[in-house]
């Protein structure tokens, strides 16, 4: 029987340690499953993260290396320009690309988790093949 963790906010900033190729290497589908994604989100917010990572600031090297670590256009990214993070989202035929400043850092690295996160779970929400990946993770793993 799944549990929501004790700490939700440690469990979503911790989710790029283990699906970075440095890290378990687990796929993005298998570790939203493994962190209950769907289950802590709602004990979620940008503020929370934000002041976890303002505590915390080693939290935020993992999500820029994840972000220039993806091999996938699907999703966000995060990035520095200047004095600047952006987090942004490549365009695609059907929609535009999107990207946002901010002058803070943690600021930034929490908005980024949460458009990340937040994209890929809906994608799973709509893949066939990752609701039954989702069900096989349920019961073997």
């Amino acid at each position: 029987m799944w549990t929501i963790p004790l700490d939700p906010v440690g469990a979503a900033l911790g989710f790029p340690n283990d699906v970075s190729h440095l890290g378990r290497g687990y796929s993005i589908a298998r570790q939203l499953q493994r962190i209950g994604y769907r289950q802590i989100r709602p004990f979620l917010s940008e503020a929370l993260l934000e002041t976890r990572l303002q505590a915390r600031p080693e939290l935020m090297k993992p999500w820029f290396a994840y972000s220039e670590d993806k091999r996938t256009s699907g999703g966000w990214y995060l990035t520095r320009e200047g004095e600047v993070w952006v987090v942004g989202q490549v365009g695609t035929k059907t929609q535009p690309a999107v990207a946002e400043s901010f002058p803070v850092e943690a600021r930034a690295v929490a908005v980024f988790v949460l458009r990340e996160l937040d994209f890929w779970d809906q994608v799973g929400q709509s893949s066939p093949i990752a609701r039954l990946l989702g069900r096989f993770y349920r019961l073997f793993g």
